[in-house]
């Protein structure tokens, strides 16, 4: 609720309180649920709210690191009241700027001309090039005239590369081996594909996610679509393919 109220922003001074993620790195929280009144005994404004409720979403509010640390080391120039009329101040101008601005969320791709970008993927790596970081995912199956193995082995294939994608950032940050198990189990998968004469084609648009009340932030789609190797369309697709809806 604190968040929600809040905005995802500090009440002091407002700055956004999730950081945007890296190339390299997930999103960092650079914000604190602050106590009003402190629960330990000794720290600022401590007393003011009985033990029981000193947890409770009146005593707390939402701050940047650096407005914490300003609060607890002023106590005396940030007392109670004044929090608490602060952070009021706050979720009311959150609200209205809700009310007030268009909060629709718009994702553009300025850099593809209505086509996604696509290749062969031949490997593990190709793959998880592919659906690593994506925040969406269009994922095209063979069509009803293929035998029901190679549809359950399509499926399974689709699956698990969506699943490594949804957890690609969890996976990076456990290090080079977790990334290199999921390589393998993805290549594992192309090779299961590969016998049975069915290939895949996949591609990454990357794009930018804008509305709310957030500053406009990186947004990437993955496509994978698996089909079999005499199907004529692969040399038609094998370089791009118009956006799915």
């Amino acid at each position: 609720m604190l968040w929600a109220r809040s905005g995802n922003r500090c009440a002091l001074c407002r700055r956004p309180l999730v950081a945007k993620r890296t190339e390299t790195d997930r999103e960092a929280i650079v914000g604190d649920e602050a106590h009003i009144a402190a629960r330990s005994q000794g720290g600022p404004r401590y007393g003011e709210v009985p033990a029981h409720l000193v947890d409770n979403y009146d005593n707390l509010i939402l701050l940047c690191k650096e407005d914490h640390k300003r609060i607890d080391d002023q106590p005396v120039h940030f007392t109670s009241e004044i929090l608490r009329k602060t952070k009021a101040d706050h979720e009311t101008w959150v609200d209205e700027t809700l009310q007030q601005k268009d909060s629709a969320i718009r994702i553009s791709f300025p850099d593809h001309a209505g086509m996604f970008p696509l290749a062969l993927l031949q490997s593990g790596s190709d793959v998880w090039n592919i659906v690593s970081g994506a925040h969406r995912y269009f994922l095209e199956d063979l069509d009803d005239t293929a035998s029901d193995g190679d549809l359950d082995c399509s499926a399974s294939f689709l699956q698990n590369a969506k699943d490594w994608g949804e957890i690609s950032a969890d996976v990076t940050e456990s290090g080079m081996r977790a990334v290199r198990d999921a390589k393998r189990s993805l290549a594992t998968d192309l090779e299961a594909l590969r016998v049975r004469g069915i290939v895949v084609l996949g591609g990454t648009r990357h794009g930018v996610v804008r509305g709310g009340v957030l500053p406009a932030s990186r947004w990437s789609d993955a496509l994978l679509i698996v089909m079999s190797d005499k199907d004529e369309r692969v040399d038609t697709l094998r370089w791009a393919a118009p956006y799915p809806t």
